[in-house]
C-alpha cells in the first residue's frame, strides 16, 4: 500500500491569527488527516496542519493550542516510544476503534516522503516481519531500509528499527 499525503486547503496566517482562529476549523483539519493518513504520529499530524496555514513551525503558543485541540479529538490513539527518546501518540482511523490494533493491523505504507522519525513504529515492525524476522540483523535491516525507501542508515533509521525489531518480536514472532 501506498502513503498518501492530505490535500488541505491552504489558508495563509500568521501564528498570532492561528491562535485566535477557529478551533473547530483545525480540529475538523487534524480529523480530515487522521482519516486519510491514519495510522499517524502526533508530529506528522501536527506538521501537516500547521503548513496548511502557511506555518512551518510550532512555536510555543501554537503547541499548546494543537495539544489542547488533538486531546478534545476523541480519536482512537495508541503510543509508543520513539526515535528520539519521547513516547509519542499514533492517531487511527475511526475504524479502529474497539478493535486488537496490534494483533490486525499488519500494513505498511510506503515509500513516502515521511521521515523515518515520522513513522509508526508498528508500520516499520510490520515491514520487517514481512522481511522475515529470523534473517540475521544486518540482512533484516537492509532489506527494511530498501521497503522504506531509504538509502542510508543513520542514526534515526537505527534507533527505529532497533524499536521496530523489538516490537515486532514481542507481536509477531
Amino acid at each position: 500500500m501506498e502513503y498518501q499525503e492530505t490535500a488541505l486547503e491552504v489558508t495563509a496566517l500568521t501564528a498570532g491569527q492561528l491562535v485566535e482562529s477557529d478551533r473547530g476549523e483545525i480540529a475538523r483539519r487534524m480529523r480530515l488527516v487522521i482519516d486519510r493518513e491514519g495510522p499517524i504520529l502526533d508530529d506528522l499530524l501536527e506538521k501537516r496542519v500547521l503548513h496548511s496555514y502557511g506555518l512551518k513551525k510550532r512555536g510555543s503558543r501554537i503547541a499548546p493550542l494543537f495539544s489542547e485541540i488533538r486531546a478534545s479529538l476523541n480519536a482512537v490513539a495508541t503510543i509508543q516510544k520513539s526515535c528520539d527518546g519521547h513516547e509519542h501518540t499514533v492517531y487511527w482511523q475511526e475504524s479502529w476503534r474497539n478493535r486488537d490494533i496490534e494483533g490486525e493491523y499488519t500494513s505498511f505504507r510506503a515509500p513516502s516522503s515521511r521521515d523515518i522519525s515520522e513513522y509508526p513504529i508498528i508500520e516499520v515492525a510490520n515491514v520487517m516481519t514481512q522481511v522475515g524476522l529470523k534473517k540475521n540483523r544486518k540482512v533484516l535491516w537492509l532489506e527494511t531500509l530498501h521497503l522504506l525507501g531509504f538509502t542510508k542508515q543513520g542514526t534515526q533509521i537505527r534507533a527505529t528499527f532497533k524499536l521496530a525489531q523489538s516490537w515486532a518480536k514481542a507481536h509477531r514472532a
